[in-house]
């Protein structure tokens, strides 16, 4: 491939092709204008080791809006070997609609994405919305996977990976320079410097690193404020594992988050696990956090 138009068009006669098919890039591509969103994919993209790059989205302000943003919305195949630069994803203020899930590469994974690379930045406005650096919500397996120089503003679940986690994997993964600005206008959102919530599955050899930062930028008129921050996950659910994780040069920001609100001990669920590793434990298995980086993807 060296055209994503053919890329589009193959993949929309994908029943011509069957899924076992793969796509190779041939060449760099950069993107002009606003892209519009591969709805399914069920094949595989090898991306060659080129790069993508200038991926523009702009999800409107609507009660119809789709549900699933990203290079591919919803993910069944395979993306591996491929880097995006200049991603650049807002997603207006919207409060009163469905859930939507935002990712720099994927918006709903349920297939395999491995050694890829994601730089740029999300900013979405939107206390329903899953959105992370390459993946919005992840049910698949992620593997070897960077997210760098990435900035993610937003008051949803994010993290610098996924966003949400409900099965699967993310191992191997790693974040670089990441600066994640956590607004709140729902008190129980979460931010994570691999995966925001995660109510299941399973983050294992992932690394925060060279001074990323999660910054506590604000609230909002909300009662019962606790937010949940942890380094590597935010909320970490009763089917989730974490372990064989490490944090290096990141930090927590959270001077802006007040120690009272109401009657609410704001701070209780930052950075309160595994050395600031996880923000919130709810009954998930927590392993060792002081793991010593090997076998990361740097492209």
């Amino acid at each position: 491939l060296d055209c994503m138009r053919h890329f589009k068009n193959f993949v929309a006669n994908a029943s011509t092709y069957g899924s076992n098919v793969t796509f190779k890039l041939n060449t760099n591509i950069s993107l002009s204008g606003k892209w519009s969103p591969i709805e399914k994919f069920n094949a595989t993209l090898d991306g060659g080791n080129k790069t993508i790059s200038n991926l523009a989205m702009n999800i409107p302000q609507s009660d119809s809006v789709a549900e699933y943003h990203g290079f591919i919305a919803r993910n069944y195949g395979t993306i591996k070997n491929l880097k995006f630069t200049g991603i650049n994803i807002i997603a207006n203020t919207h409060h009163t609609d469905k859930a939507i899930n935002v990712g720099g590469v994927v918006g709903y994974n349920y297939g395999t994405v491995r050694e890829v690379i994601a730089q740029g930045s999300l900013n979405c406005n939107r206390y329903m919305a899953s959105m992370g650096g390459i993946i919005g919500t992840n049910a698949g397996t992620v593997y070897r996977c960077t997210a760098q120089d990435y900035y993610i503003y937003g008051n949803g679940d994010m993290g610098g990976i996924a966003g949400r986690m409900t099965s699967g994997s993310v191992k191997y993964c790693q974040t670089k320079k990441l600066n994640m600005n956590v607004y709140t206008v729902n008190g129980n959102r979460s931010a994570g410097g691999i995966v925001g919530y995660m109510p299941g599955g399973l983050v294992e050899y992932c690394c925060n690193r060279d001074n990323g930062v999660i910054f506590f930028d604000g609230f909002y008129n909300v009662g019962a404020l606790s937010p949940k921050m942890g380094l590597i996950v935010g909320h970490a659910g009763s089917s989730a594992t974490v372990r064989n994780v490490s944090v290096q040069g990141a930090k927590l920001s959270y001077d802006n988050l007040p120690e009272k609100y109401w009657f609410t001990n704001c701070r209780q669920h930052v950075g309160a696990y595994g050395n600031g590793a996880v923000g919130f434990c709810e009954g998930a298995t927590i392993g060792s956090t002081s793991w010593t980086p090997t076998g990361l993807y740097n492209g």
